[in-house]
């Protein structure tokens, strides 16, 4: 279902003038959304412009010159008062992006561009990056991009200029100086609510364990696993979408079940060694397929191989925790009819993982409700600029809410509360939460909960997505873990392969997810223990030092049980300009 773009909006993408040192974000970091397309001050086609059209004032770069710089460094003096303006650094950080090289081909950044999330991207992009006539430069940048991706062998932000369709791009100069001051300002405030919750995690008191086990290492427990197929029809789609189960064996009564609900482009084998992990020790898994946001189905579209006209996050959004409720059903029913199931399965203390889009739908599915006014308010037309200056590309997502649909092929999706009362606790890694929730949603969660944030996930940013969020929890069994140096793939399996179906650049995967995953494994172990097999004595695993104990470094972890607005307010307030 396609949306008119100006009625869904989106955050747009970090600026390529504002790089800050200790969060690595290179100049691509500017346009990676789903695709990771290299966005920066994407200069021109033979020349730059750097309007302010109040104060008639136009700087002026030659492409020339912007070729030598990246070269050999050389800074021109036309160059040399563009960089005036910038902040420090930047310009090292410039001539990396100008050179660094990407792979993608025309077609899939056509079908990228035709889909509503390609369209409030680059509409988005289009508003900083002008044509020469200054008018939105949306359609001109899918041009630059499709002519640069058009060499096999690769291209550079330099081949993106020179496929710019005219002789200049002129940079919206107001545009760009308010969205330099708002990511300095944004920056400062992150840098402070992190250290302050980096306090608040070291001056806590925490139990202190004598010869801990190790949370991260597998059980004893004897496991298989089982792909059935699930009927997918309740939900309006066609045929059947497979689950693996990990069921596991001999044990003397029915295990709680934990379902791992993975993100956008990832597939089934993303959480595998979580699954495994979680079923060594006694816990069903069920790990559901997403077919419209699956690695394989964001594939198919991006090549062209498959014939979906749309990225349906909309349609993912509304259907994804319906989908839940599906699953936990459709295994009722097996434990009704095989009596190994009924032996094995106990469907009254269930959990839920997931991470990213699949983070939303845990959430979702435990009993926070959507925000649909909230949505609208914050997505609207006349909220554009707001809503593109701040910087948080989870946005593309939330935003196409906006004009969510009553029904989706004959199924009621009208209501906003989708969460299922079988599930008891939830963990959410990297969630989407700031606007399809919101304060009002967040708060409807009575379950005992987890948010885990990535303190550089440039994706779901931290302070909007998690940590502001987990002030709005209103349950006293709350959680809240930073994992230090930790990005939006640091606890995704798949080695290598982190993006799934997207080219996302290496520096903002992160650090191998390797020297992560053991810390997932043991708190999501601890916490279902405690929550959903009543062994309380794991409660006390639940903390910053044991944590600690569980990733390798660059990474680290800050764990609080407790944070407030104010103590937010009072972090930011000595950086507020």
């Amino acid at each position: 279902m396609e949306i008119p773009v100006r009625q869904c909006l989106v955050g747009s993408l970090h600026s390529s003038l504002t790089r800050r040192p200790c969060l690595t974000l290179s100049g691509a970091s500017l346009v990676t959304t789903l695709l990771a397309l290299p966005a920066a001050p994407v200069l021109a086609a033979s020349q730059v412009s750097l309007n302010f059209p109040s104060f008639n004032t136009t700087i002026t770069v030659p492409v020339s010159e912007l070729q030598t710089f990246a070269q050999t460094g050389q800074l021109s003096p036309s160059l040399g008062a563009f960089a005036k303006l910038a902040p420090p650094n930047s310009l090292n950080q410039l001539r990396t992006l100008l050179q660094e090289p990407f792979q993608l081909t025309p077609v899939s950044i056509n079908r990228f561009s035709q889909s509503t999330t390609g369209q409030l991207l680059f509409e988005a992009l289009g508003e900083f990056f002008q044509t020469s006539d200054q008018q939105n430069g949306q359609t001109a940048l899918v041009t630059a991009f499709q002519g640069a991706a058009a060499n096999p062998k690769g291209f550079s932000v330099l081949d993106v200029i020179n496929n710019f369709p005219g002789d200049t791009i002129n940079i919206n100069g107001p545009l760009s100086f308010r969205a330099i001051t708002t990511i300095g300002q944004r920056l400062n405030d992150r840098s402070a609510i992190l250290a302050t919750i980096q306090q608040l995690s070291q001056t806590t008191p925490w139990p202190t364990l004598t010869n801990p086990t190790d949370l991260s290492k597998s059980g004893s427990t004897k496991w298989i696993k089982q792909t059935k197929s699930l009927d997918a029809s309740p939900l309006g789609l066609k045929g059947s979408v497979p689950v693996d189960f990990y069921l596991p064996q001999g044990l003397t009564s029915p295990a709680p079940v934990v379902v791992i609900s993975y993100g956008f482009a990832s597939n089934q084998n993303t959480f595998a060694y979580l699954a495994s992990h979680l079923a060594s020790n006694g816990f069903v898994v069920a790990m559901p397929t997403y077919p419209y946001t699956s690695e394989a189905a964001i594939s198919g579209f991006l090549t062209g191989t498959t014939k979906a006209r749309n990225l349906d996050i909309q349609g993912s959004l509304l259907l994804r925790p319906r989908g839940t409720t599906l699953l936990l059903d459709y295994m009722q029913k097996l434990t009704e009819t095989d009596p190994s199931w009924k032996q094995a399965v106990n469907l009254q203390q269930v959990g839920i993982l997931g991470q990213s889009l699949g983070g939303y739908t845990a959430l979702a599915s435990a009993g926070a409700s959507l925000d649909l006014p909230g949505v609208q308010q914050n997505c609207s037309a006349s909220n554009f600029e707001n809503v593109v200056l701040t910087f948080n590309v989870s946005l593309l997502f939330q935003c196409q809410l906006a004009t969510a649909p009553k029904t989706i092929n004959g199924v009621d999706v009208s209501s906003p509360n989708v969460g299922d009362a079988r599930i008891k606790a939830v963990v959410g890694v990297n969630p989407l939460t700031s606007v399809v929730f919101g304060r009002p949603g967040m708060g409807q969660l009575a379950v005992p909960t987890i948010l885990i944030a990535g303190d550089d996930d440039v994706f779901a940013p931290p302070v909007q997505e998690q940590i502001n969020p987990f002030t709005w929890l209103t349950i006293p069994n709350r959680y809240l873990f930073v994992l230090k140096r930790g990005t939006h793939f640091s606890f995704l399996g798949s080695e290598g392969s982190q993006g799934g179906a997207l080219p996302v650049p290496a520096d903002l995967i992160g650090p191998s997810a390797t020297l992560a995953q053991p810390a997932l494994k043991a708190a999501s172990l601890a916490f279902f223990r405690s929550y959903l097999q009543g062994q309380t004595q794991f409660l006390d695993y639940l903390n910053p030092t044991y944590l600690q104990g569980q990733v390798q470094p660059p990474f680290g972890v800050n764990f609080v049980r407790s944070l407030t607005a104010k103590q937010l307010l009072d972090a930011t307030s000595t950086t507020s300009r």
